[in-house]
């Protein structure tokens, strides 16, 4: 399955009150989306968990 086609979802289930007729807002929102998926797919990401700890560490400063 392409990243396009994973997004489209992922797009369906955002609130309508979300969206814009901003053609420009769109597609930046569309590649912001497709650039996370290759990114999990690459598997450049982190845990849940430890992000978590990484959160509590910035706010503890």
């Amino acid at each position: 399955m392409t990243s396009r086609k994973q997004a489209g979802p992922l797009l369906q289930k955002v609130p309508l009150s979300t969206v814009t007729d901003d053609p420009e807002y769109t597609r930046i929102v569309r590649e912001k989306i497709q650039a996370g998926v290759e990114s999990m797919k690459a598997g450049r990401v982190i845990p849940h968990e430890e992000m978590k700890r990484r959160v509590e560490k910035w706010k503890r400063g």
